[in-house]
């Protein structure tokens, strides 16, 4: 019996090319947005718990796109997946239509297949997603003439041949991938972008109080200077309680920005842990 240490995912290195890249995409993303306005215009976007959806939201927010934002609560989510959902509303100022499936259905499928059931086999597998997300999203995009996703075509095999603009067919409407020709670290780095924003607000707050601050690279933490030099335990004193008082506001103010500013920092515990249910299918 061999032992090894399991490789987990993590969120990529990004590199300075790719922070440099970062500008045209972003503008070729609003872009194809914008150009798109007519079609779009009464269409339906699809926000999934993941990093990609989190780009385009923040996009279609931005420039105040007249979509309606739809997503599925299969009732699986986890925890980090609805704060998510909540900090994002939060963020933008804006309601994400959630949808969820019918609960009788629901219901009888685990009493007679088992709570689990889902991984028993492909069969239940399928009729289970039907249920909890195929027949969800129907109803999301009813009436819709467009819908958009964050899919793209380095994610998978299946997606290899994937366009901007394609015909659902199954619901005979338009589908739209903004950023189908997007790499992983592209996305990524879009989302440093954010955060780096984020962190950034944090320093004017602190002035309103009389104090500094010093982020160390990549931690987004706030460090102190003492303004005055010197001994004294008046003095120290003094220092201790202005450091407390600052970490105090840091803390405060980073937990709000989190949700005010970068949802996707809301977003990274639960990035990758979403319900397995939720990667069973591609639509």
């Amino acid at each position: 019996m061999s032992l090894f240490r399991p490789k987990f995912w993590k969120i990529p290195e990004i590199t300075e090319a790719e922070r440099q890249r970062l500008p045209a995409l972003a503008a070729e993303l609003e872009q194809r947005l914008q150009n798109r306005g007519r079609p779009l215009s009464a269409g339906r976007v699809r926000f999934q718990p993941a990093v990609e959806d989190m780009v385009i939201t923040d996009a279609i927010c931005r420039l105040k796109l007249p979509l309606r934002i739809i997503t599925l609560n299969t009732g699986k989510l986890n925890p980090e997946t609805e704060a998510l959902i909540a900090a994002t509303e939060a963020r933008y100022q804006t309601r994400l239509e959630v949808f969820a499936p019918d609960k009788e259905a629901a219901a009888a499928f685990e009493r007679e297949f088992g709570v689990t059931a889902m991984y028993d086999s492909v069969e239940l597998r399928r009729r289970c997603c039907h249920i909890r997300k195929i027949e969800p999203l129907n109803r999301a995009l009813k009436n819709a003439p467009a819908w958009l996703t964050g899919q793209r075509r380095s994610q998978s095999d299946t997606r290899s041949e994937l366009n901007f603009e394609e015909l659902d067919r199954s619901r005979n409407i338009a589908k739209f991938n903004p950023i189908f020709d997007w790499e992983e670290n592209d996305v990524w780095a879009y989302a440093e972008s954010l955060r780096r924003t984020a962190e950034r607000a944090v320093s004017p707050r602190l002035s309103e109080h009389g104090l500094r601050t010093a982020y160390p690279s990549g931690k987004g933490k706030a460090r102190t200077s003492a303004r005055d030099a010197g001994g004294g335990k008046a003095k120290t004193a003094k220092n201790a309680a202005r450091t407390n008082k600052t970490n105090r506001i840091v803390k405060a103010t980073q937990k709000n920005m989190q949700l005010r500013t970068c949802p996707f920092n809301s977003a990274r515990a639960g990035i990758r842990q979403t319900s397995r249910l939720q990667h069973f299918e591609d639509f």
